[in-house]
């Protein structure tokens, strides 16, 4: 095995549907998490969330509605509470993918196997050649699981790499502070 093996093995064949859309589905989550996490996840933000979209102070949040924690939590955005959800429904979708193809790929075998002529004799070098192609493309069925772990990777990478979740905390604490 080399990097050409583990590079063709990841990319998408473009002529299976299920895996273009979920390699295009998976690639939305994560890019469309990190784009929209990225815009979003900033003090003016967190400050109307404070304020409750109001002007007056009289109904902000303050340190009586719970912990720094539970504080920052009640501004966080929607981005960044979808962000903290997003690896894991990375790794859901990959599996469903997987399953997906595996289950069609075994379909697609009991049709070979099921087949009115597959086990006489003339047929059956046909149905061995049907099967064996069918086996070969199985191990691409894991590619959906395989983009979806990268993909949760990734986005933990990035959370930790960005802390957003400790820039919002770090704000909580000076807005606490200054009450």
């Amino acid at each position: 095995m080399n990097a050409n093996d583990i590079i063709e093995f990841l990319l998408p064949s473009f002529y299976d549907g299920i895996q273009l859309i979920f390699a295009i589905i998976i690639l939305v989550m994560v890019l469309g998490t990190i784009i929209w996490v990225s815009k979003d996840a900033r003090p003016e933000n967190w400050e109307r969330k404070w304020n409750r979209d109001t002007q007056s102070n009289h109904d902000d949040i303050s340190i009586e509605h719970g912990s720094v924690t539970d504080l920052s939590n009640a501004v966080a955005t929607v981005p960044e509470k979808l962000a903290e959800v997003m690896p894991g429904l990375l790794l859901v979708v990959g599996l469903l993918g997987t399953f997906l193809g595996l289950g069609i790929a075994l379909n697609h075998a009991s049709n070979i196997l099921g087949g009115s002529n597959a086990l006489s004799a003339d047929n059956i070098g046909q149905g061995m050649q049907d099967l064996l192609a069918m086996l070969q493309g199985l191990g691409t069925k894991f590619k959906t699981s395989t983009w979806g772990i990268l993909g949760y990777i990734v986005l933990k990478i990035w959370g930790e790499a960005t802390r957003f979740e400790e820039k919002r905390l770090g704000w909580v604490i000076e807005k606490v502070s200054e009450s």
